[in-house]
């Protein structure tokens, strides 16, 4: 199985970063960029960070595969990622797969993969499951004690980030990884407002991923 392909990369590699970007080079036959690094190794080194981006520098797609990454890795985990709608649950799952297919192929492996509601919960082999949510649509989900990672993305575009982002903080006790991330449509939403008390220091992490030069 792909899970014991992975755990045995991941137990001679230091850290989940150094693994995706492994993986990420052998997909895409090309280094990853700079910004894409930074993202990685802020996630290896914080429990809780949130990010500010540009479009078009791959972070959520460096999302889908350290979620993907996480579950492999971890028996028993639950992972939820939150997305701004239906459609882009749907092209994050979309995603996935696409990405999912091609470690297979380099692991020369399958995995076990689970769907159950509407497509919107993967469940693997190794009991972990990944669910793929829209901001409308959460249901509770970041409260659940057993929730070891939580994605949100994009959160500036949703219109009740907030209450999620509560429900977040509601459950930082519980332990687990909670990153957030975002391009910035403009500077009056709660995603900036947070961001900048991240920058001024609290429990989370502020990360810049906002370059000139994207492609550095």
């Amino acid at each position: 199985m792909i899970e014991k392909y992975l755990k045995t990369c991941a137990s001679e590699i230091d850290s989940i970063s150094e693994l995706i970007q492994l993986h990420m080079l052998a997909l895409s036959d090309v280094k990853l960029y700079k910004t894409q690094i930074e993202c990685l190794n802020a996630l290896d080194k914080n429990d809780n960070v949130i990010i500010k981006k540009s479009r078009m520098t791959g972070t959520s797609t460096i999302l889908i595969v350290y979620a993907l990454t996480h579950s492999i890795i971890n028996d028993n985990s639950l992972t939820v990622f939150i997305s701004t709608s239906q459609q882009a649950v749907k092209n994050n799952i979309k995603c996935f797969y696409e990405i999912l297919d091609k470690i297979s192929d380099i692991s020369r492996h399958s995995i076990n993969v689970e769907i159950t509601n509407n497509s919107q919960k993967i469940k693997f082999s190794n009991n972990s499951q990944i669910q793929f949510l829209h901001a409308n649509n959460i249901k509770g989900a970041t409260r659940q004690s057993s929730c070891d990672l939580v994605i949100v993305d994009e959160a500036a575009y949703m219109e009740n980030f907030e209450d999620i982002f509560y429900s977040m903080i509601s459950c930082l006790v519980l332990g687990g990884k909670h990153i957030v991330s975002s391009t910035l449509p403009n500077t009056n939403n709660y995603f900036n407002e947070i961001y900048k008390r991240a920058v001024r220091g609290n429990r989370f992490v502020a990360l810049d991923l906002i370059k000139d030069d994207i492609h550095e």
